[in-house]
């Protein structure tokens, strides 16, 4: 009997054993995931209820739905001065009441191994448009001064007006404001967005543009 006694401590011991690690395997993994929010791009500000989904095409390529800043990321390098990149962003309300606000891009950045050569100089927003299904939306520069890089020199390139560096306020460029979804209605908001074709510095070669977060607010 004591034997028994022992056999059956020593098989509840074991399985006690084996529990306490499973859950701790299993706290572990979920700790360790990473937390990646497939939504990331994409940031919601306020109190409302719609849905989005965005589509990106490069050039004459096919559209790609982007969920992610990485994916976004992915796409926009490898780019060459000409490239141009085409957004439609579909905003749908899913609430009980109609919503009003606006599109903004923020956190947009230039990596570029030279010192002194900016991105964000030479991607701009094309004619500085922005669309809410048919109607144009302007995006207004900060400067009207006309600047000119490398004056003199085979390098010489006038920038747009509407290049990023131009158009960034506070690190924000407001796309499109008083946009108004109704109950189960959608809106097309497209723009795009271009690598200036005169760029020929050398300087700008391995540079990388980057946007980080496409904001939505609505009330």
């Amino acid at each position: 009997m004591k034997k028994n006694k022992k056999i059956i401590e020593s098989f509840l011991f074991l399985l006690f054993s084996l529990l306490l690690l499973l859950t701790s395997t299993l706290a572990w993994f979920s700790i360790n995931t990473g937390g990646v929010d497939v939504d990331d791009l994409i940031n919601q500000v306020g109190s409302y209820s719609v849905d989005t989904n965005l589509q990106v095409k490069k050039n004459d390529g096919d559209w790609v739905v982007i969920t992610t800043d990485q994916q976004l990321e992915i796409l926009l390098s490898n780019t060459v001065p000409a490239d141009a990149f085409y957004f439609r962003l579909t905003i749908s309300n899913t609430g009980t009441k109609s919503v009003v606000g606006g599109v903004q891009l923020s956190d947009i950045t230039s990596l570029s191994e030279e010192e002194g050569f900016d991105m964000r100089d030479v991607f701009y927003l094309v004619d500085g448009a922005c669309y809410v299904d048919e109607a144009l939306q302007e995006v207004t520069p900060n400067s009207s001064d006309v600047i000119t890089l490398y004056e003199g020199t085979i390098y010489e390139q006038e920038l747009s007006l509407y290049r990023f560096s131009n158009i960034t306020s506070s690190g924000i460029i407001t796309l499109a404001t008083g946009i108004t979804v109704g109950v189960g209605e959608s809106v097309l908001v497209s723009f795009q967005i271009a690598y200036d074709s005169d760029t020929s510095n050398e300087g700008y070669q391995n540079g990388i543009f980057q946007i980080n977060t496409i904001q939505l607010y609505f009330s």
